[in-house]
């Protein structure tokens, strides 16, 4: 004898108990059935929460964060994004994490339940449904069985979720800045400086940006040994800080969040448990500094002080070292000579051919000839963010100089090479 219960509850779907002795091959095909009737249902039903976002400001947020989410990564934290909400505010944040950096968004859904919810949603699929709708509202269901489906008017997407319990706890940020940048400045400054910095994963120290305080200026300065840029500002009432290096990865992500913030923000930097956090808006970038030494750059930059300048148009040097570098492919070297009035730029003769081109300088000392690579040259130009700059190349066996003309907070070191 064969009895089979089937149940039907509004709180939690189907519930099947089956009791019986072996069951014939037919009875096997009908629990299947019935099986498959029991899991859709569940996975369709029970309750809910329904969230409403506008598409735009949530696509924006995703894309903030998404850079950090390693969508080949067998961990599962890194492969997603977190999405939580704050019922009683009427708040959600968005963050992702590569274990060594964090980042964490703020914003505001169009409506929201009192409820608060902790999810982990597949970073590359969320981003690329939100991306390619047409609508402009997005509705968000989280059912309580870890499934979730977004609804639009033309169309349902369902994919489960995973608890967001599991993802590294986000400490909060330090109420107080110990010093602050205008995002205009950092926007500027932090992609120049980050082409400064090497690549080489076996010199972890000159993979980032260091940051120190001299007196009562912050300095930041890159290097890759090659050649060497540091900004600095007076910063009033900044406080004290040790000395760290921010990894290229953490400081584009605090590139990025300047996009998404007010025009007239500011990017403020902070210190907790060996964690530096820089936030802009509602936004912050959380991470370790590279647990490694700077090297002491004080000993290959010049005291250029008591040098004579050349001072030059920089658009004008710009223009003319793009032009002779395309002579440059073989030879990774551009020529320079200065003399009084006049800054000559030349490539290596080749069987392929050879460019001069000349720049009127402001100069009256004695004659200078260097060498340079002239992409380096290039990022150092490109760097100091003025019209005229004052150029000291030095005499082949020193360091060049550039800096913006009457100033010393933009200076780049450019090792010449050697023939």
């Amino acid at each position: 004898m064969r009895i089979l219960y089937v149940f039907w509850s509004f709180d939690k779907g189907f519930k099947l108990i089956h009791k019986s002795t072996p069951p014939t091959t037919t009875t096997t095909i009908f629990l299947c059935i019935i099986k498959r009737l029991i899991e859709e249902t569940n996975r369709q039903g029970g309750k809910q929460l329904k969230i409403k976002f506008k598409r735009q400001p949530l696509l924006n947020k995703l894309q903030l964060v998404a850079g950090l989410a390693e969508s080949e990564s067998p961990n599962d934290i890194l492969r997603n994004i977190l999405l939580r909400g704050f019922g009683k505010k009427k708040e959600c944040f968005v963050a992702a994490t590569d274990i060594e950096s964090t980042i964490a968004s703020y914003f505001n859904p169009e409506d929201a339940p009192d409820a608060d919810f902790d999810i982990l949603v597949p970073a590359r699929k969320f981003l690329e449904i939100i991306r390619r709708m047409e609508d402009d509202d997005v509705v968000v269901n989280i059912h309580k069985n870890n499934w979730m489906e977004i609804k639009t008017t033309s169309g349902v997407f369902k994919f489960p979720f995973l608890s967001g319990k599991s993802f590294p706890k986000i400490p909060a940020s330090p109420t107080k800045a110990v010093f602050s940048f205008s995002s205009q400045t950092v926007s500027t400054i932090l992609p120049s400086l980050l082409n400064f910095a090497a690549d080489d994963s076996l010199r972890r120290n000159l993979n980032g940006v260091y940051f120190e305080k001299i007196g009562g200026k912050i300095r930041l300065v890159a290097t890759d040994s090659h050649r060497l840029a540091y900004f600095q500002k007076e910063i009033s009432g900044a406080g004290n800080f040790e000395k760290f290096i921010l990894s290229k990865k953490a400081l584009g992500e605090v590139v990025k969040t300047i996009k998404d913030s007010k025009v007239d923000s500011e990017t403020a930097f902070s210190f907790e448990n060996n964690m530096v956090f820089c936030s802009t808006g509602e936004t912050t970038v959380i991470s370790n500094p590279i647990d490694s030494l700077f090297p002491e750059y004080e000993r290959v930059v010049p005291d250029f002080s008591a040098l004579e300048p050349a001072v030059v148009d920089k658009n004008a040097i710009l223009a003319a070292v793009k032009r002779v570098s395309v002579f440059c492919e073989k030879h990774e070297k551009v020529d320079l000579s200065l003399v009084p009035s006049t800054l000559s730029i030349s490539s290596v003769e080749t069987d392929e051919g050879d460019a001069v081109d000349t720049v009127p300088v402001k100069f009256g000392g004695d004659e200078l000839k260097t060498s340079f690579n002239p992409r380096f040259l290039v990022d150092s130009l490109s760097f100091l963010d003025g019209e005229e700059i004052d150029f000291r190349p030095g005499d082949g066996a020193t360091p060049g100089v550039l800096t913006l003309t009457g100033s010393a907070d933009f200076v780049c070191i450019l090792m010449p090479v050697v023939s």
